[in-house]
């Protein structure tokens, strides 16, 4: 072998290396953008277990799940919907109110963001409220028992029983099992 082909030869760079080499640099491009990736799929996580919690009644935990949530995730019209509906399963309807308007803020398509929002401003008196957000509600919510449940609530409370008793009605003939016996009890006091 001539002296010029074992120059060539020990200048070479193993294959094993060159494809190391090639790995570490697609991995430090890469990894440049891991980060937001990381966060993304935190997030997910978490608003997946978090939902899966609020599910099995567990809104406290989901709450307290939600709360770790990457700070871009705390703003999401999903993330704050669920805080709004465990929050309005905590009793706690000024927080819920507060969430379900953000949640409508980040996505005015959220769904069923307007009924809970009316649910949430019902039971924290603010009947105006309650009454437009079941308003916003209509036709875009898939729960329409609860729609005519709290839209009934709110007439009876600003004594309109005649149309108290026809939206209670209306709910107990969408999904008796939902509404009941509350639609009956308060159909009765209309």
């Amino acid at each position: 072998m001539n002296t010029a082909r074992r120059r060539a030869r020990a200048l070479r760079v193993p294959r094993s290396v060159s494809a190391l080499a090639g790995a570490l640099a697609i991995g430090l491009v890469l990894g440049a953008a891991a980060p937001d990736a990381l966060a993304d799929d935190r997030a997910t996580v978490i608003q997946l277990r978090a939902e899966r919690l609020a599910n099995a009644g567990e809104c406290a935990e989901a709450i307290a799940l939600l709360d770790g949530a990457p700070e871009p995730a705390k703003s999401s019209a999903a993330h704050l919907r669920l805080r709004g509906q465990c929050e309005i399963e905590l009793r706690r309807f000024d927080a819920a109110a507060r969430s379900l308007r953000a949640a409508k803020a980040a996505d005015p398509a959220s769904p069923d963001v307007d009924l809970m929002l009316g649910i949430a401003l019902y039971h924290a008196d603010d009947l105006a409220g309650a009454q437009a957000a079941l308003d916003a509600a209509q036709g875009t919510t898939t729960r329409e028992a609860e729609l005519e449940l709290y839209r009934g609530l709110v007439l009876l409370r600003n004594a309109k029983t005649r149309e108290a008793a026809l939206a209670l009605e209306r709910a107990r003939r969408a999904d008796p099992d939902r509404v009941e016996p509350v639609a009956s009890y308060y159909a009765a006091l209309a």
